[in-house]
This record gives structure tokens, C-alpha cells and sequence, in this order.
């Protein structure tokens, strides 16, 4: 396999990538994606359920095995969502949504817009710099989250023209 080699580029002013194609735009996280909130009642939805249980840390796989039940409200997901548990955000639960379904409200459903991919998006949320800026806003003994979208000087994202 073959990269493409870019002939012109430049400083990033982001530590971890050095160098970029002048043509690549950086910004922010919380202008790259959505925050989805779409709460459904379980009880009276005919979409599948997915527990953070079967998301497997700092991987990504879903964990096939038992069907979660639950009660109560979820959050709605479409394919190519990505979905972020926020309880214990260094356990690195993040899986991208094949199909649609519902997860634990303890989740926030990101979808990635413009020309940023839901792929990469995925593996950008579960790398340890991403799983530290996160674990690192959460505070309490409940550990509650401050969302992505309020972190100031949180992450970055890397959009292509």
C-alpha cells in the first residue's frame, strides 16, 4: 500500500502531529460534531437496546452475548454515531453504531459532521490523549462529566478540504 505524499506543509501548533498538509484545517472537537439527545422510552421503542456492558474497553468491539433489558429513557443512535460512555470515561467505552439503537443515558451519542469521519472519530475518543483530557473534566464521587462540547481548550480534530 501506497500513502500519498503532500509536497506542501506546515507547522500544526498541535504537539502530537507536528507537521500537516497546508491544505487541513484544524479545529476544535466541539465544532466538528453533534451532540445527539435524543431520549426514547425503551418500553415503547422496537429499536435494540446496546448496556455499556457490551461495549468492550479501549476497543471498541461490541461484546456479543446476553440481550440488555432496561427501563426507562435511552438515548437514540443512528449508523455511524459514535457512542461515548460518560460515567466512567476511563474505561474508554466508545463504539461506532453499525445500525440504529438505543443506549444507556449514562452515553453521549456524537455524530461527526462536515468532512470529519465517524471512523476516525472513534479512534480518536479512545486514544489514552483523548480518554485523559476527558477523565481529567470529570469530577465528584459520582464522577459527573463535563460535556465535550464546554471542555475549553479540549480536544482537537483535523478536518481535510
Amino acid at each position: 500500500m501506497e500513502y500519498k505524499q503532500y509536497s506542501e506543509m506546515e507547522s500544526s501548533e498541535v504537539s502530537w502531529l507536528q507537521n500537516k498538509p497546508r491544505h487541513w484545517r484544524i479545529k476544535r472537537l466541539k465544532f466538528s460534531t453533534d451532540l445527539i439527545n435524543s431520549k426514547v422510552s425503551v418500553q415503547e421503542s422496537f429499536l435494540p437496546y446496546l448496556g455499556l456492558e457490551h461495549i468492550e474497553s479501549w476497543t471498541g468491539r461490541k461484546i456479543d452475548g446476553e440481550i440488555s433489558n432496561s427501563v426507562g429513557l435511552a438515548s437514540a443512535f443512528v449508523a455511524d454515531d459514535v457512542l461515548f460512555g460518560k460515567l466512567r470515561p476511563y474505561l474508554a467505552k466508545v463504539h461506532l453504531a453499525q445500525q440504529p439503537g438505543l443506549i444507556s443515558s449514562e452515553a453521549l451519542v456524537v455524530r461527526a459532521k462536515d468532512e470529519l469521519h465517524a471512523e476516525f472519530l472513534k479512534y480518536y475518543m479512545l486514544s489514552r490523549d483523548f480518554i485523559n483530557i476527558v477523565d481529567s473534566s470529570t469530577y465528584g464521587s459520582n464522577r459527573g462529566f463535563e460535556p465535550l462540547a464546554s471542555a475549553s481548550g479540549g480536544p482537537r480534530s483535523i478536518q481535510l478540504s
